[in-house]
């Protein structure tokens, strides 16, 4: 995109000057309303660009997110005294360079503030038969990436009955992801779910998973009467 035709530097602020002549001054307007459109219209409508009732508005793609890699982060503003982020920068965008991976600034509730990613993966294994008590039922899911478990949900084809049936998934072998509450299917459900609220307390602190961690899955109880058969299980995640 090439300059501007009107430099826009000390000497340009200070026209007109207090002892300039009168008939210059509609001259000196024109051109800060040229310099002022030249720059406005690279990223938004006004005058030639677009109707009236988009004047104003960004062009198609000229939202620009933040640019960082993942060892760093945006912590200030764009305003000339480059402040911190605070509360009110919620819904700003950052972009991680090495990884491409999206985070959204979450400060509805607090000054500080932090990047969370918008990124998600999901993990899904299916278990056919009837169910039994047992650990390690499924050979370890395997994370390529570090991220924190938001939300799990099961499905079974066959409900249990006499007594719930409780799913445990932990990181590593032994280090449940659920701070208390296991994935439960009550008597006669065929679904479970546990979602991450906004205090977090649904996990625990193993469910933050580092690059290349694993997951076990262990079946603690079943069904009294009938087990329980045929389990979809489905992990999802956020990229951090």
């Amino acid at each position: 995109m090439s300059a501007p035709t009107k430099t826009w530097d000390s000497s340009f602020e200070s026209t007109p000057p207090g002892t300039g002549l009168v008939s210059n001054v509609d001259t000196n307007f024109q051109d800060f309303k040229v310099a002022v459109r030249e720059r406005i219209e690279r990223e938004h409508y006004l005058a030639t660009g677009g109707t009236q009732s988009q004047h104003g508005w960004h062009k198609a793609g000229s939202a620009r997110a933040f640019y960082y890699g993942t060892t760093t982060s945006a912590t200030n503003k764009l305003d000339p005294s480059t402040s911190i982020l605070d509360q009110y920068d919620a819904g700003r965008l950052m972009v991680s360079s090495q990884t491409y991976v999206l985070y959204v600034w979450d400060a509805s509730s607090t000054v500080s503030g932090a990047w969370k990613s918008t990124s998600r993966q999901t993990m899904r294994v299916c278990i056919q038969g009837t169910l039994a008590y047992a650990t390690n039922i499924v050979p370890r899911f395997v994370i390529p990436r570090a991220c924190e478990i938001i939300k799990v949900v099961g499905y079974l084809e066959t409900a249990p009955t006499g007594q719930a049936l409780i799913i445990d998934i932990n990181s590593g072998a032994s280090n449940s992801i659920f701070s208390a509450a296991r994935l439960q299917f009550n008597i006669g459900s065929n679904t479970a779910s546990i979602v991450r609220t906004r205090t977090g307390s649904e996990f625990s602190t193993y469910a933050a998973l580092v690059d290349d961690a694993t997951l076990t899955v262990d079946i603690d109880q079943v069904g009294s009467t009938i087990a329980g058969a045929d389990l979809s299980l489905t992990i999802e995640a956020l990229y951090t």
